[in-house]
């Protein structure tokens, strides 16, 4: 049986990322126009042939947020309308990810409300990296993969670093399950925190279960953020006399001050992936861009539609 046509297109929040992938996976990358009105709205239109395709359509959520998913739903609905047989959205950071419930009464759900505009737009199968939380998975009605950039990470440990003396952290109780993940790859044991948030992106330990002096200490998350939950860590770990730190974190979000927070001497290294395109102002000496391209790549080489 013959293979299906393939393109890649993609939105403003990922289009670097698409390319990568495209020549990766051997896939035509269809160009695209975009671009505001001057009454704010957004115009798109696809230039290549898509009919009869399996569009894999890239867009990333993050800011500006709005105009990224807005972005992500035209191109959805204009490869439908140009006779797209599958539409595939890659979203490597998904927009409204941390919106995934309701915490005070009167509150949207966001990541519920991006959900339902995807779907509405066209799209047949989503495609998340390290999606933040598996609730997320349960706003879709249409399937859901969940691609994850830890044995990117996990490699470049082994490859870069003595890990005799590592140990892995969980900044939080949501991290755990990517600490554990990290764990099994690595064969390291596991230290767990208890925080408390004090305020909005501010964070206090009140708990670190284990011994990290002399320890080099891996934290393992899937965003940073304003780095306040990893500042907290960081100045908790160096009060037990822990020796190093390296972060590996999927999403390098890093709003506010965040890169103003990683001057502390006990951080050796940042690692982060390209799921999101790294401004130069945020680029500092101890970080390591990974591309998550060769991930998507493999799954975009091997799709078949359920």
């Amino acid at each position: 049986m013959m293979n299906s046509k393939k393109v890649i297109i993609s939105g403003s929040g990922a289009e670097a990322l698409a390319r990568k992938t495209a020549e990766e996976a051997g896939v035509p990358f269809g160009t695209t126009t975009l671009k505001t009105f001057s009454d704010g709205e957004t115009y798109v239109r696809i230039h290549e042939d898509v009919k009869d395709a399996e569009v894999f359509c890239f867009q990333s959520g993050q800011n500006p947020a709005n105009t990224h998913l807005v972005q992500l739903c035209m191109l959805i609905d204009a490869a439908r309308r140009n006779g797209a047989k599958r539409v595939i959205t890659i979203t490597p950071f998904y927009p409204y990810r941390r919106q995934d419930r309701q915490v005070e009464i009167g509150e949207s759900v966001g990541g519920h409300v991006a959900a339902k505009c995807i779907e509405a737009a066209g799209a047949d199968e989503v495609v998340m990296v390290d999606m933040h939380h598996a609730r997320i998975r349960e706003f879709f009605t249409v399937p859901v993969t969940e691609l994850t950039a830890f044995p990117l990470f996990a490699r470049y440990i082994k490859e870069h670093e003595d890990t005799h003396f590592m140990v892995v952290l969980a900044p939080d109780l949501g991290s755990i399950n990517y600490a554990e993940h990290f764990m099994r790859l690595l064969h390291l044991p596991l230290i767990q925190v208890t925080k408390k948030r004090t305020a909005h992106d501010k964070a206090k330990v009140v708990n670190l279960d284990g011994d990290v002096s002399g320890k080099d200490v891996l934290i393992v998350d899937d965003e940073v953020n304003t780095a306040g939950t990893f500042l907290a860590n960081i100045d908790e770990l160096q009060k037990r006399g822990a020796r190093s730190v390296i972060l590996a974190v999927t999403h390098p979000v890093l709003s506010g001050a965040a890169i103003g927070r990683f001057d502390s001497s006990l951080l050796k290294k940042i690692l982060i992936t390209d799921s999101i395109p790294l401004p130069s102002e945020k680029k500092i000496p101890k970080m390591e861009v990974l591309s998550v391209a060769p991930v998507i790549a493999d799954f975009i080489r091997t799709y078949a539609h359920r």
